[in-house]
Formats: C-alpha cells, structure tokens, sequence
C-alpha cells in the first residue's frame, strides 16, 4: 500500500512538472473574439484571435491575418480563402515581460505605441467550469472598462488575450461587464516550432509612427465616424476627394454621411478624451 502511495504520488509530481511552461518551448493558444461597436447591433462580430507564447513574450493577433499571411507568403491566395481570411480587425499586441508594445493601421497611417502593464487583479471566492476547465473568477479595471476573468490554475501560464495576464493561470474566459466584448479559449497545443512574428503590417517596425496610446484611442474613434469621402481626404492629406459607388443591387451609395455619433460606438479601451 505505501509503495502504491509513493507512485500515485510520483505520478502526480511528474506530470505536474511535465506541464509547467518552458523557456525554450512555444504555445500556440486561439481565442474566440466577439464584441459589439454599435450599440443596439443584435449580432456581435467575431473572429479567431491567436496567441503566441514563448517564455515570457508573445505575440497576440488576429488569426485569420496570420493564416492568410501565412498562405500568401508561398502562393497566391484564392477567392474563397480571402472572402473566409478576410480581417475586420488588424491590430498586433507584442509582449516582452510587462512591456507591450501596440501596432494598427488607421487609413494609411501605420501607427506603433509602448506602455508598460502591470494589472492589479482582484481575486474573487467564485468558481465555474468553462470548457472543461475548473475556472477561478478575477476582475480587473482598464481602459475604462470593468473586466470580468475565469482563469484555471490548474493549466499554469500566466497569460490571456487581449492585454490581459498576470494571473495565477490560463485565462479561459474574459468579458467587460457590458457584454459588449468577450474572449473565450477555443483550444491550445505546444509548438516544437513557432516562430514569434506579427503578421499586420508590411512597413518595418522602425519606419512605423509612434503615437502615444492615448492619442491612438483618439485617432481611432475620430476615424470610426468619418465617412467613407472623409477618410479618403483624411488618407490623402486633407485635399478633398470624391467617390461615387453602388451598391450590388445598382442603387448608389451614401459616401458623404458620417457614421453613428462617438457615444454610439464602443471601443475596447475607452479612456480617449
């Protein structure tokens, strides 16, 4: 009975230390993406998001762009590949440690911003399961939205999407308490290779334009409500410039009318004014 004893307990130790994260091997982790930016919109859009963990930096981005770049880097991709591939999004997340640094493109502008994060989590007494896992609840306040977590300590990285870690396990789940963004695992695996590159942008990281976070915020939500002749002038250096199309069905398209107001439209992160 005790050498029984001593195996299970063997067992258990090994395969503990088996999982534990290792500085020299990669983890590929897909997330379901799903948020709301008009308000009253039924449906949620939604795209797969993936993150790439390598010790302790990663890469965070969307996973349809990197497939599609993946592809298009040793053949021309087809038309069914671009319609499926296709990205509303296009921002890239690139994690050293605490420091983060932040690439987009807004209009032809290819913008890069540095900030340092250190989330101070509050640890809550409740738990759930979450496809599958045993999950703790966490909440933490940033960009000025009151976050949610479910995080299982039993897979033991640190890591989540979005910007969000730091917390003693896998982030499953997180969503803002609007509901107007949610984040949920689909699945993870170790990669023997993986390399960790951002697929956003061609222009070279150190030709890109540095901004700073809150400024981007602001830029960005300046964009959403322009309309489509107005982010044509904004792209070509505020010369105006005119375009007329129609629609599929021949009807002509309103270009010249602003999207809905500022407070119509949600962002992730909101502390832009």
């Amino acid at each position: 009975m005790k050498y029984g004893v001593f195996w299970l307990f063997t067992i258990f130790i090994f395969g503990f230390t088996a999982a534990q994260p290792v500085a020299d091997k990669s983890y590929h982790f897909i997330y379901l993406s799903s948020w709301t930016y008009e308000k009253g919109d039924p449906i949620p859009n939604q795209e797969w998001v993936s993150l790439s963990v390598k010790g302790d930096s990663s890469i965070y981005q969307k996973y349809n762009k990197r497939k599609l770049d993946s592809i298009t880097s040793f053949r021309e991709p087809t038309p069914e590949e671009m319609s499926s591939l296709f990205n509303i999004e296009r921002y890239a997340i690139e994690f050293a440690g605490e420091d983060v640094t932040f690439y987009d493109m807004i209009g032809n502008r290819h913008l890069k911003y540095k900030e340092t994060l250190s989330h101070n989590w509050k640890l809550i007494n409740e738990s759930k399961t979450i496809k599958g896992y045993a999950c703790k609840k966490a909440t933490v306040t940033y960009g000025g939205r009151d976050w949610i977590a479910w995080y299982a300590p039993e897979v033991p990285f640190s890591v989540g999407p979005y910007k969000f870690r730091g917390l003693p396990g896998l982030i499953i789940k997180a969503t803002d308490s609007t509901g107007d963004f949610d984040f949920e695992l689909n699945k993870f695996r170790e990669k023997k290779y993986l390399k960790l590159t951002k697929y956003v942008h061609s222009k070279p990281v150190e030709e890109m334009e540095v901004i700073t976070r809150k400024d981007y915020n602001k830029l960005r939500l300046k964009w959403s409500i322009l309309s489509t002749n107005e982010r044509l002038a904004m792209m070509n250096n505020g010369d105006a410039v005119t375009f007329a199309f129609t629609s599929f069905s021949g009807e002509p398209m309103d270009m010249n009318t602003t999207r809905k107001r500022a407070n119509e439209i949600g962002f992730i992160e909101m502390d832009h004014d």
